[in-house]
């Protein structure tokens, strides 16, 4: 929805209590979803059907996402 802010990234990488402390001072639900790897995350988004606001991939990757565009 328009209050949703829907992330994509490494796993453990964002302590859980700054998402909760975001959404409380935004006013915006956060759905944080994981990967473990680029090629986990970069086969899930090729594949479709997911709409992210923010994924987090490695430099590389995101070289190859531009040229499928894909970001």
């Amino acid at each position: 929805g328009k209050d949703t802010l829907i992330i994509y990234n490494w796993g453990d990488y964002i302590d859980p209590d700054i998402i909760a402390s975001f959404e409380e001072e935004s006013g915006y639900k956060v759905i944080y979803e994981t990967f473990d790897s680029n090629e986990a995350m970069y086969t899930k988004i090729k594949q479709g059907g997911t709409k992210y606001d923010i994924a987090v991939p490695s430099d590389y990757t995101i070289e190859k996402m531009i040229e499928e565009d894909l970001l």
